[in-house]
């Protein structure tokens, strides 16, 4: 009884894994570090790089967070959660965006039919510019495009390159998802503008 009771759990464990992974987290609890960190608009942008590679994330600033996202520091990423969780000496901070939107899309399972293969999703945008740099601009809006990569985006930040100016002020425009490439995410004009991050609104994302 015990042999056959050993292998019931081994699939179900097993089962467990795959729904984890299938969650668009980019891998399991595993030992890594941080990147460079830089602050704006209220996140704390930073890479978090293991064995497989980085993924970048925009974590809340907060004291909490500033604890654990620390240029260079040591630390663990647990899955967990949506975009899962990032522990150091006890510490936790879980990031409130993703601004590795390709890596994010391709880890993730495809969602779309056979007979939308082929297609390439736009949809409109609304947005208002909150914050500036020298190398990017947040704005908030509606971007309900980001789904497809599981994101929830009727009201959300994005995060566009700071030479996409004038489409930020724009306020709105139409939006691309490429389902290959290495830009998931694009606002459509001359020239076109990448989409750099989604990200949760945090206090002060007006």
């Amino acid at each position: 009884m015990a042999r056959p009771l050993a292998i019931v759990l081994l699939i179900a464990l097993a089962g467990c894994n795959r729904a984890l992974s299938m969650g668009g987290l980019p891998f399991l609890g595993s030992a890594a570090r941080v990147g460079s960190v830089v602050a704006r608009g209220g996140y704390l942008d930073a890479p978090i790089v293991d064995a497989r590679g980085q993924l970048r994330f925009l974590f809340p600033d907060t004291p909490e967070c500033r604890a654990v996202v620390v240029a260079e520091a040591p630390v663990e990423y647990q899955q967990t959660g949506t975009l899962g969780r990032v522990k150091r000496d006890e510490k936790k901070c879980d990031p409130a965006g993703i601004a590795s939107l390709a890596e994010w899309r391709d880890r993730r399972p495809s969602t779309r039919g056979s007979l939308t293969a082929t297609a390439i999703p736009r949809e409109p945008a609304y947005w208002k510019p909150f914050y500036r740099d020298d190398e990017v601009i947040l704005v908030r809006g509606r971007f309900l495009i980001a789904r497809e990569v599981g994101w929830i985006g009727d009201d959300t930040v994005a995060m566009l390159p700071a030479s996409c100016a004038a489409k930020a002020d724009a306020g709105e425009g139409t939006v691309e998802f490429r389902p290959s490439g290495k830009v998931a995410f694009r606002v459509i004009g001359e020239p076109d503008c990448p989409i750099l991050a989604f990200a949760r609104p945090q206090p002060g994302s007006k």
